[in-house]
Protein backbone atom coordinates (compact mmCIF):
# COMPACT_ATOMS: atom_id res chain seq x y z
CA UNK A 1 0.00 0.00 0.00
CA UNK A 2 1.60 3.51 -0.85
CA UNK A 3 1.47 6.09 1.75
CA UNK A 4 2.00 9.93 1.25
CA UNK A 5 5.00 11.53 2.34
CA UNK A 6 4.34 13.77 5.37
CA UNK A 7 5.43 17.45 3.89
CA UNK A 8 7.65 19.48 6.61
CA UNK A 9 5.75 22.34 8.18
CA UNK A 10 6.54 25.61 6.64
CA UNK A 11 7.19 28.08 9.85
CA UNK A 12 4.70 31.57 9.68
CA UNK A 13 6.82 34.45 9.62
CA UNK A 14 5.76 37.43 11.71
CA UNK A 15 6.32 39.70 8.41
CA UNK A 16 3.97 36.82 6.40
CA UNK A 17 1.29 37.88 8.91
CA UNK A 18 2.35 41.56 8.74
CA UNK A 19 2.18 42.30 5.50
CA UNK A 20 -0.68 40.09 4.53
CA UNK A 21 -2.83 42.11 7.03
CA UNK A 22 -1.63 45.08 5.42
CA UNK A 23 -2.75 43.88 2.16
CA UNK A 24 -6.48 42.88 3.18
CA UNK A 25 -6.65 46.41 5.26
CA UNK A 26 -5.70 48.11 1.83
CA UNK A 27 -7.69 46.02 -0.19
CA UNK A 28 -10.71 46.85 2.71
CA UNK A 29 -9.87 50.44 2.37
CA UNK A 30 -10.85 50.89 -1.28
CA UNK A 31 -13.22 49.02 -0.60
CA UNK A 32 -15.16 51.11 1.46
CA UNK A 33 -13.47 54.18 0.67
CA UNK A 34 -15.21 53.75 -3.23
CA UNK A 35 -18.08 51.63 -2.33
CA UNK A 36 -20.78 54.79 -1.91
CA UNK A 37 -19.12 56.69 -5.47
CA UNK A 38 -17.82 53.45 -7.54
CA UNK A 39 -18.58 50.05 -6.43
CA UNK A 40 -22.24 50.44 -5.01
CA UNK A 41 -23.04 53.32 -7.21
CA UNK A 42 -26.40 52.15 -8.47
CA UNK A 43 -27.55 51.58 -4.82
CA UNK A 44 -26.92 55.09 -3.92
CA UNK A 45 -27.71 56.98 -6.97
CA UNK A 46 -24.41 58.33 -8.16
CA UNK A 47 -24.01 57.48 -11.91
CA UNK A 48 -20.40 57.55 -13.15
CA UNK A 49 -20.10 60.11 -16.08
CA UNK A 50 -19.08 57.49 -18.78
CA UNK A 51 -16.88 54.82 -19.63
CA UNK A 52 -13.40 56.13 -18.89
CA UNK A 53 -14.49 56.26 -15.16
CA UNK A 54 -15.33 52.17 -15.15
CA UNK A 55 -11.66 51.66 -16.99
CA UNK A 56 -10.21 53.77 -14.71
CA UNK A 57 -11.96 52.20 -11.40
CA UNK A 58 -11.64 48.59 -13.08
CA UNK A 59 -8.01 48.87 -13.74
CA UNK A 60 -7.25 50.17 -10.24
CA UNK A 61 -9.24 48.15 -8.99
CA UNK A 62 -7.00 45.50 -10.16
CA UNK A 63 -4.04 46.89 -9.31
CA UNK A 64 -5.16 46.32 -5.46
CA UNK A 65 -6.11 42.88 -6.42
CA UNK A 66 -3.02 42.04 -7.97
CA UNK A 67 -1.33 43.83 -4.62
CA UNK A 68 -2.86 41.55 -2.18
CA UNK A 69 -1.94 38.20 -4.75
CA UNK A 70 1.42 39.27 -4.81
CA UNK A 71 1.81 39.86 -1.19
CA UNK A 72 -0.02 36.13 -0.71
CA UNK A 73 2.60 34.54 -3.11
CA UNK A 74 5.75 36.03 -1.47
CA UNK A 75 3.92 34.91 1.67
CA UNK A 76 3.47 31.12 0.68
CA UNK A 77 7.24 31.19 -0.91
CA UNK A 78 6.04 31.64 -4.57
CA UNK A 79 8.47 34.06 -5.33
CA UNK A 80 9.10 32.52 -8.95
CA UNK A 81 5.14 33.02 -9.92
CA UNK A 82 5.49 36.26 -8.28
CA UNK A 83 8.20 37.62 -10.31
CA UNK A 84 6.31 36.44 -13.39
CA UNK A 85 3.22 38.24 -12.67
CA UNK A 86 4.98 41.21 -11.19
CA UNK A 87 5.92 41.81 -15.30
CA UNK A 88 1.61 42.21 -15.20
CA UNK A 89 2.53 44.99 -12.88
CA UNK A 90 4.25 46.56 -14.69
CA UNK A 91 2.37 46.93 -17.46
CA UNK A 92 -0.90 47.72 -15.64
CA UNK A 93 1.31 50.31 -13.79
CA UNK A 94 1.78 52.08 -17.45
CA UNK A 95 -1.60 51.74 -18.10
CA UNK A 96 -2.64 53.45 -14.81
CA UNK A 97 -0.52 56.28 -15.28
CA UNK A 98 -2.47 57.04 -18.64
CA UNK A 99 -5.45 56.37 -17.58
CA UNK A 100 -4.93 59.00 -14.19
CA UNK A 101 -4.26 61.65 -16.86
CA UNK A 102 -6.88 60.92 -19.21
CA UNK A 103 -9.59 60.73 -16.11
CA UNK A 104 -8.33 63.77 -14.33
CA UNK A 105 -8.75 65.77 -17.52
CA UNK A 106 -11.73 64.33 -18.59
CA UNK A 107 -13.32 65.49 -15.77
CA UNK A 108 -11.68 68.85 -16.01
CA UNK A 109 -13.13 69.00 -19.69
CA UNK A 110 -16.56 68.19 -18.44
CA UNK A 111 -16.26 70.77 -15.47
CA UNK A 112 -17.86 68.42 -13.10
CA UNK A 113 -17.49 68.56 -9.01
CA UNK A 114 -19.34 67.58 -6.58
CA UNK A 115 -22.39 69.59 -6.76
CA UNK A 116 -22.24 71.83 -3.71
CA UNK A 117 -18.94 71.07 -2.66
CA UNK A 118 -16.21 71.20 -5.49
CA UNK A 119 -16.11 74.65 -7.42
CA UNK A 120 -14.55 74.60 -11.34
CA UNK A 121 -11.06 76.04 -9.22
CA UNK A 122 -11.30 72.79 -6.78
CA UNK A 123 -11.29 70.42 -10.01
CA UNK A 124 -8.99 72.45 -11.73
CA UNK A 125 -6.49 72.01 -8.63
CA UNK A 126 -6.99 68.57 -8.38
CA UNK A 127 -5.12 68.42 -11.90
CA UNK A 128 -2.61 70.98 -10.91
CA UNK A 129 -3.24 72.65 -13.65
CA UNK A 130 -1.96 76.48 -13.21
CA UNK A 131 -4.70 78.99 -13.32
CA UNK A 132 -3.09 80.80 -16.40
CA UNK A 133 -3.94 77.60 -18.45
CA UNK A 134 -7.09 78.03 -18.55
CA UNK A 135 -7.79 76.65 -22.80
CA UNK A 136 -8.98 72.84 -22.69
CA UNK A 137 -6.00 72.73 -25.14
CA UNK A 138 -3.28 72.53 -22.52
CA UNK A 139 -5.13 70.47 -19.86
CA UNK A 140 -3.74 66.86 -20.84
CA UNK A 141 -0.23 68.14 -21.68
CA UNK A 142 0.16 69.98 -18.48
CA UNK A 143 -1.28 67.19 -16.23
CA UNK A 144 0.95 64.58 -18.58
CA UNK A 145 3.57 66.50 -17.57
CA UNK A 146 3.00 67.08 -13.59
CA UNK A 147 2.64 63.24 -14.08
CA UNK A 148 6.11 62.41 -15.90
CA UNK A 149 7.37 65.24 -13.27
CA UNK A 150 6.36 63.58 -10.44
CA UNK A 151 4.48 66.49 -9.03
CA UNK A 152 1.80 66.25 -6.99
CA UNK A 153 -1.54 65.54 -8.51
Amino acid sequence: MATAAARPRRKVLPDDLFFSGMAVVSLLAVLVGFARTYFLAGIFRAPLPNLLVHIHGAAFTLWIVLFVCQIGLVSVRRVALHRRIGLIGFVLAMVMIALGVLTASDRLARHSGAPGKETLEDVRAFCAVPRTFTDREYTLPVCLLAEVLGLPI
